[in-house]
C-alpha cells in the first residue's frame, strides 16, 4: 500500500466557538460536525505566528516565525513542506483563494506540482476596470474606501451561488479529486480565505442570524472599538459572519463528500483547520489586531487566537477530544510524520500522529501567540501565553499586562492578576524559556524580560 494521501482545508479566520461540534448550539455547521464525529478534535490548538502569511509559514516550515521576522514572503533558503514529500513520490496541488499566498512573491505555491489561485480576495489587484459600484455602507465604516471599492469591483461579475469564492475553491478542488484521486500518494491542500472578511455572503444565509435588517451592510468593517456603527449595525456584522461560516460549511463540505465518494478516506488523513478568529463586539472591539497603525496593539485573546483543528483518517477513533496543548507549527511534522518520512533537525513543532493514535503526547508547556517581536518600545505590542488552562495578555513589561483562568473565566472578562501574580510569572518564565530555546534575536528577546506583574507586587 502506498503511503497514505494528506489533504488540508483551511478556513481562515474561522474561530473555534463558530462550530457546533465545538459546543455552539445556534451556528448551522452541519458538515463540519459531521466531519469532527469521525475525527479527533484537538481542543487546545492554538496560532503561533500572527496573522496569515507568518501562521501559513509555520505551518510550510515547522518553524515559528515571530521571534524573527513578521509578514514576509518565505526565504529561498527554508525547505517547504511539498518539497520534503516530493522526495517521498507524492504529487501536490495547492488550490487557494488566499491571495496573500501568492502576491508579491511569497512563494507558497513553491514546490507544489500545480497550484490553482481563485483571484478577487479582497484587495488582490484583479479588476481595475471602469465599473461603478455601489458602496453598501458609509465609507467612513468600512475599514479602507479603496479596498472595499476595489473589492466591489472585483465581485461584480457575480450572477449565482457558484460565483462566490468558496464555491470556486471548492469547486476547484472536487474537480482536481476527479481527476487526480487515484495518482497516489498525493498533497492537496485547499486554502478558503472565507470566512475573511468582507463578510457578504448570499441573503439566505445571513437572514438566518437577522431576520429582516434593513440597515446598512459593514461588510468590511474598521478594526476598531465597537463606536463606530450602532448596536444594530454590530449585530448585524456579526450575522454577516455567522452567514459566511455557514456558506464555508457548505461549500468545504462539498469537498468532504466527494472525499467520501471517491472512498479516499480509507487511505486518506483529512486534516481541517483554522488559523485565527475574529472580534464581532467582544471585549468591545471589532477586528483581529490593530498592527496596521500607530497605537499600541490589542490582545490575543481567546476569540483570536484558538484554532479549530480536526483530523480524521485511517485508524483514527471518531468523536476522540484531545485536550494536548498544540500550535500551527506542529502541522509540518505531523504531515511528515503520517508520509512516514523523518523529520529534519531544528523543527520547532512536534509531530500530533501518537495523539491520533491514542497515546499520551505531551504537547507543548505553553502556546505562544505573537506577531513579530518587537525590536523598539514603542508602540506596545502584545504577546499571547497559554499553558490551556490560565493565558497571560503581555506587552514585554512596559505596559498592563492581563491573566485569566480560563476554567472560570472562557470569554476572558475578568482580570486576575493582582490575585495571582505568582501565576503571572510563571507563564512569564516559560515564554521566556521557549522564546530562548527558539534562538531569538537578543534585541527582541530584551523587550519581552520584563516583569509582568505591577512594581507595587514585584
Amino acid at each position: 500500500m502506498p503511503p497514505p494521501n494528506l489533504i488540508v482545508i483551511m478556513a481562515d479566520s474561522l474561530r473555534y466557538d463558530r462550530l457546533g461540534a465545538n459546543g455552539n448550539n445556534w451556528i448551522q455547521t452541519p458538515n463540519l460536525d459531521a466531519f469532527a464525529a469521525r475525527a479527533v478534535i484537538f481542543d487546545r490548538s492554538y496560532q503561533g505566528s500572527f496573522p496569515t502569511i507568518p501562521t501559513r509559514t509555520d505551518m510550510f516550515t515547522g518553524r515559528y516565525v515571530f521571534p524573527f521576522r513578521g509578514w514576509s514572503s518565505i526565504p529561498p533558503d527554508h525547505k517547504v513542506l511539498p518539497e520534503y514529500l516530493a522526495e517521498a513520490g507524492y504529487h501536490s496541488m495547492l488550490v487557494a483563494d488566499t491571495y496573500h499566498l501568492f502576491r508579491d512573491g511569497a512563494n507558497f505555491d513553491r514546490g507544489f506540482d500545480a497550484f490553482a489561485w481563485i483571484r478577487g480576495q479582497e484587495n488582490d489587484r484583479f479588476n481595475r476596470d471602469d465599473i461603478e459600484v455601489t458602496f453598501p455602507c458609509a465609507p467612513e465604516k468600512a475599514k479602507g474606501y479603496w479596498v472595499l471599492e476595489n473589492y466591489l469591483k472585483n465581485v461584480s461579475f457575480r450572477r449565482t451561488e457558484d460565483d462566490w469564492f468558496v464555491a470556486q475553491t471548492a469547486t476547484r478542488a472536487t474537480e482536481w479529486l476527479d481527476r487526480n484521486h487515484a495518482r497516489e500518494p498525493f498533497l492537496l491542500w485547499v486554502d478558503s480565505f472565507d470566512p475573511h472578511e468582507p463578510w457578504d455572503p448570499p441573503a439566505w444565509s445571513t437572514e438566518l442570524y437577522d431576520p429582516g435588517y434593513q440597515g446598512e451592510e459593514l461588510i468590511f468593517p474598521p478594526y476598531r472599538e465597537v463606536g463606530f456603527c450602532s448596536p444594530a449595525e454590530l449585530n448585524h456584522i456579526g450575522a454577516l459572519y455567522c452567514g459566511e461560516v455557514t456558506l464555508v460549511d457548505k461549500w468545504l463540505g462539498l469537498v468532504l463528500q466527494r472525499i467520501e465518494e471517491l472512498g479516499l478516506f480509507a487511505n486518506s488523513y483529512v486534516i481541517f483547520m483554522s488559523d485565527h478568529g475574529h472580534l464581532h463586539g467582544e471585549h468591545g472591539r471589532v477586528g483581529k489586531s490593530n498592527l496596521d497603525t500607530a497605537a499600541d496593539g490589542w490582545q490575543f485573546y481567546q476569540e483570536i487566537n484558538h484554532q479549530a483543528l480536526m483530523v480524521r483518517g485511517p485508524g483514527i477513533e471518531g468523536g476522540v477530544r484531545n485536550q494536548t496543548l498544540v500550535q500551527s507549527v506542529d502541522l509540518f511534522a505531523t504531515l511528515l510524520d503520517l508520509a512516514g518520512r523523518p523529520l529534519p533537525e531544528g523543527l520547532h513543532g512536534q509531530s500530533l500522529v501518537p495523539a491520533l493514535q491514542g497515546e499520551t503526547l505531551r504537547g507543548h508547556t505553553v502556546a505562544v501567540t505573537s506577531a513579530v517581536l518587537p525590536d523598539r518600545p514603542r508602540p506596545l505590542r502584545y504577546s499571547s501565553t497559554t499553558d490551556g488552562e490560565w493565558s497571560l495578555e503581555y506587552t514585554g513589561g512596559e505596559g498592563p499586562a492581563e491573566l485569566y483562568d480560563l476554567g472560570a473565566d472562557p470569554r476572558q472578562e475578568h482580570d486576575v492578576l493582582r490575585a495571582h501574580p505568582e501565576k503571572a510569572r510563571e507563564l512569564h518564565a516559560r515564554t521566556l524559556e521557549k522564546l530562548r530555546a527558539l534562538g531569538a534575536p537578543p534585541s527582541r528577546l530584551a523587550l519581552r524580560e520584563g516583569d509582568p506583574t505591577p512594581r507595587e507586587l514585584a
